[in-house]
């Protein structure tokens, strides 16, 4: 995923490359929930992008968008983290 860095309301791809050694990545069950394992203490940033698609007269229209949280795991811990706007 190169999509980790939040600006001007969207995902950059541009972004410096030694940056992929920081990134972690996984990928939602049915109900939405991740979660990331083995995280060193520190600072993180949680990103994710939501997308559907909602029915009109004309079929279907995507609509979504991204949500950014922050998180702050210390040693041993466990973080839980709502993504919501």
């Amino acid at each position: 995923m190169d999509k980790a860095i939040e600006k001007g309301g969207g995902f950059t791809t541009n972004m410096d490359y030694r940056l992929n050694k920081y990134i972690k990545t996984t990928i939602a069950d049915g109900e939405g929930r991740f979660e990331f394992l083995k995280l060193p203490p520190g600072d993180y940033y949680i990103g994710c992008q939501i997308a559907w698609k909602y029915a009109t007269r004309y079929g279907l229209m995507p609509t979504g968008g991204n949500i950014v949280k922050s998180a702050n795991v210390k040693e041993g811990e466990s973080v839980k983290v709502i993504l919501t706007r």
